[in-house]
């Protein structure tokens, strides 16, 4: 598939920023692309390619690096950014349950119309909460260094398992950042 959004951060203190993304999926060379571009001239900003377990990042002024994905993070602006795995901040993207839900050590529970998951483990904690057999909000606390984040998925782009919207507001002990991100367009199946 094929998805475009647009995306802004929010710091204390700090103009905000915006960028236009887009999103290629190739399920058959399990390989996912991300592009953030200036939404003004087009210009790309930042390229992922995620692929047999590694990130690749780079830009048009940095050289590329790799990084395994269990290590790479979804961070904000500031010294008090949210930091959350990217593996939760895929599938929060592509509308999907994660892994997480399924874990042995989750725990779940219902309130009137909504089915609570909680997953504990040394180093993290999270709590996924489902509305109408969809996920509507996720809270994340890394334990290490008190990070938290809270991830509200509103709406739904048209017939696809995409959020409208997703808003990702996080921090390290002070004031909370804020990430919006906003689908644009859908393809589904796309070229890759």
């Amino acid at each position: 598939f094929y998805a475009s959004f647009g995306v802004e951060l929010r710091a204390p203190g700090q103009s905000a920023q915006q960028a236009d993304g887009s999103v290629r999926v190739d399920n058959e060379n399990r390989r996912v692309r991300f592009y953030f571009m200036d939404p003004i001239f087009g210009i790309v900003l930042q390229h992922l390619t995620i692929r047999d377990g590694f990130v690749y990042a780079g830009s048009p002024r940095d050289p590329t690096v790799r990084i395994e994905q269990d290590r790479f993070v979804v961070s904000g602006l500031g010294n008090n950014s949210m930091r959350l795995p990217f593996s939760i901040f895929q599938d929060l993207m592509y509308g999907r349950i994660p892994e997480d839900v399924f874990a042995s050590q989750t725990k779940y529970r219902t309130d009137k119309n909504r089915l609570i998951a909680e997953r504990e483990d040394e180093t993290s904690r999270s709590v996924y909460e489902f509305e109408n057999d969809r996920l509507r909000s996720m809270d994340y606390l890394q334990k290490s260094d008190s990070s938290r984040v809270r991830a509200v998925l509103s709406g739904r782009y048209m017939a696809t398992p995409f959020p409208q919207k997703m808003e990702l507001e996080g921090s390290r002990g002070g004031p909370a950042e804020k990430m919006v991100v906003d689908f644009r367009s859908v393809e589904m199946p796309a070229p890759c």
